[in-house]
């Protein structure tokens, strides 16, 4: 479609929906370079917010994940596999399999998601860990040879 049709389009559209001021305007864009005077962004971001680890089983991890701060989709799993971690999006059931609701639909959209989401997830992981290890006492001084205790103090004992 050509940007003259575009806008011609854009313009029957909006003559009928200011009849009904209920309706929003619409603007057609093909080419996000088109859009009015807005800079086209490179690349889309993902905000990853966990909201569980169950702990046991192969589900490590259960996320919500923001697309380009306008479109959310919850469920989303960071699956332990026998090839390692990977991202899971929500499903149902169809008869003996199970099909993906929302899902990239290009191999480098796939890649991004699983690098935001298992980057969250094991950030996460580390945190937990750094918390874990704080409240057992045990921690290290940056300036102390390697491996020696803060301030000359064995770690705590469990």
């Amino acid at each position: 479609m050509s940007k003259e049709s575009k806008t011609k389009k854009n313009q029957e559209i909006n003559d009928v929906m200011e009849q009904d001021n209920s309706l929003p305007k619409v603007t057609f864009v093909n080419d996000p370079q088109e859009q009015k005077g807005e800079e086209v962004k490179e690349g889309m971001s993902y905000d990853v917010k966990f909201s569980s680890f169950p702990g046991e089983g192969s589900v490590k991890g259960v996320c919500s994940v923001t697309f380009g701060g306008e479109i959310a989709v919850k469920g989303v799993k960071v699956i332990e596999g026998s090839k390692g971690l990977f991202v899971a999006m929500p499903s149902y059931k169809a008869g003996d399999e199970y099909k993906d609701i929302v899902y990239p639909i290009t191999k480098e959209g796939r890649q991004k998601l699983n690098e935001a989401v298992i980057g969250e997830y094991n950030n996460q992981v580390q945190a937990h860990q750094a918390a874990v290890n704080q409240d057992n006492g045990i921690g290290f001084d940056m300036a102390a040879p390697m491996g020696e205790p803060m301030n000359g103090q064995a770690p705590a004992m469990q």
